[in-house]
């Protein structure tokens, strides 16, 4: 039962945030979360981190089934700014409050342990 509370959440975050269909390019991935908050904040849009790793199949099946198409919906008429974060890449990241780090040390100040892992957040991070 417990294995399927994630996709059920996730069925549900697509019934709220617009339906999921067949997916198509890849999400955005994080760069800027201080510039993305300042937009998030102007367009008054919540911002949606999608923590995942490349070895994870799980997050493979969130991406293609579920992010994927609500990230183009949301293309059309927007309705949250999604990043996605690699936990095990040292890609280079600007955070909320402009400091500079990367994917790995970001996920892990945020106490990111395991992947799947989806965080809604205002402007301010």
């Amino acid at each position: 039962m417990r294995i399927l509370r994630f996709p059920v959440f996730v069925l549900g975050l697509c019934a709220v945030l617009g339906g999921c269909r067949a997916g198509g390019e890849p999400l955005p991935v994080a760069v800027d979360l201080r510039a993305d908050a300042q937009v998030a904040r102007a367009q008054k849009l919540p911002i949606v981190l999608f923590f995942h790793s490349a070895t994870c199949p799980f997050c493979r099946e969130v991406e293609e089934s579920y992010l994927g198409p609500l990230q183009n919906d949301n293309r059309k008429t927007p309705r949250f700014l999604l990043r996605s974060v690699e936990i095990s890449q040292t890609r280079p990241l600007v955070t909320f409050n402009g400091s500079k780090t990367d994917f790995r040390a970001f996920a892990r100040q945020q106490g990111v342990m395991l992947v799947p892992h989806l965080r809604f957040l205002g402007p301010d991070g």
